[in-house]
């Protein structure tokens, strides 16, 4: 049953929707406590002594290669007010990996963890120290990156625990030449959020950038679709219902997505935002078809076209902060972690 929620995020009280998060991370089926105190934000904020050695879980890398926080005093790409009075992108990257659910996450803030996920012969992909991020360069008439190039980071899910509730976040940026795009590559095959299922040559559901729908002033509409082929009757099987309300990317600007997919009751929720804009639910309980019900085993950062362009400018293309949790109790769980991030926008 399709809820009657509203299309756009209220902004949250920093300590309510703190609360929120702590209460869930010690038990996600208990309701939020009292709000807590100075002491116990702090001791949320802070690792944890996880026998991990300093590395953080499920990324192999030390916690001190995540990057540092802007020391300029100004909010800036990572999203976050200097005084400490709200999290920044950063600290919500954080929190989302002091979870119970947390599974698996990168945030491709150093050479060392797009390594990672990269392949041996990429040549368009590197660390960027002044977004903080990986950044993709998409040199003259070159209008997709290779496999090579693409960050594929895998994943298995909890053995027995094939079709539980999962929550992707991430994070990406495109620069201003994307806007002269919608004339030359229509659309971006962005993001996979990738799945197999044995008799379909299925890859999952793939977040996409619609260079050729973005009004003047922006650089694509982001919408998805299921992606795959269907051997039996020889055709694509990639239903996903309309739009239930649209968002378009800005240019040089940090937008942020999350998926939340329903394995069990094939439905899908999808929210974007911005450094400006507050969170926009696109898709909400929306059905899909049975491409991969019960099997999610990774995410791509692709950014495929399928069609090159007669264009000589550079374009750039920056993502980090990915985080997969699963087994989240309910739709109302992600929906106040989404709103969580917006006592930092």
């Amino acid at each position: 049953m399709v809820r009657a929620m509203p299309r756009i995020i209220c902004l949250l009280p920093p300590l309510f929707a703190l609360n929120a998060l702590c209460g869930a991370a010690c038990n996600s089926s208990d309701a939020a406590g009292p709000l807590p105190d100075a002491a116990l934000v702090a001791d949320a904020l802070a690792p944890t002594d996880d026998g991990t050695d300093g590395m953080r879980p499920d990324t192999g890398m030390p916690a001190s290669d995540l990057g540092t926080a802007p020391s300029d005093g100004s909010l800036g790409d990572d999203g976050g007010a200097a005084d400490g009075g709200a999290p920044s992108t950063r600290d919500y990257f954080t929190l989302l990996q002091e979870r119970d659910e947390h599974m698996h996450s990168r945030a491709y803030r150093s050479e060392a963890e797009i390594a990672t996920d990269q392949t041996p012969r990429a040549t368009h992909v590197r660390y960027d120290a002044v977004q903080d991020a990986a950044e993709w360069t998409f040199r003259a008439n070159v209008g997709s990156m290779s496999s090579a190039d693409q960050l594929r980071s895998e994943f298995t899910p909890p053995v027995g625990e094939p079709d539980r509730n999962a929550l992707y976040y991430w994070e990406g940026r495109w620069d201003g030449n994307w806007m002269r795009q919608r004339d030359g590559i229509r659309t971006h095959k962005a993001f996979q959020i990738t799945g197999i299922e044995p008799t379909r040559q299925g890859r999952g559901l793939e977040p996409r950038t619609r260079f050729d729908l973005a009004p003047e002033g922006y650089v694509a509409r982001v919408d998805m679709r299921v992606y795959g082929w269907d051997p039996v009757v020889e055709g694509p099987f990639d239903t996903i219902g309309e739009l239930d309300a649209s968002f378009d990317i800005a240019p040089d600007t940090w937008t942020r997505f999350w998926v939340f997919v329903d394995w069990a009751n094939l439905a899908v929720t999808m929210w974007v935002s911005d450094e400006t804009r507050a969170p926009v639910r696109i898709y909400d309980e929306t059905a899909f078809n049975s491409m991969a019900p019960s099997t999610f085993s990774g995410f791509w950062f692709e950014y495929n076209s399928s069609q090159e362009r007669s264009d000589p400018s550079t374009l750039r293309i920056w993502g980090r902060n990915l985080v997969v949790l699963v087994g989240l109790d309910s739709l109302e769980i992600a929906e106040q972690l989404v709103g969580l991030s917006e006592s930092g926008r």
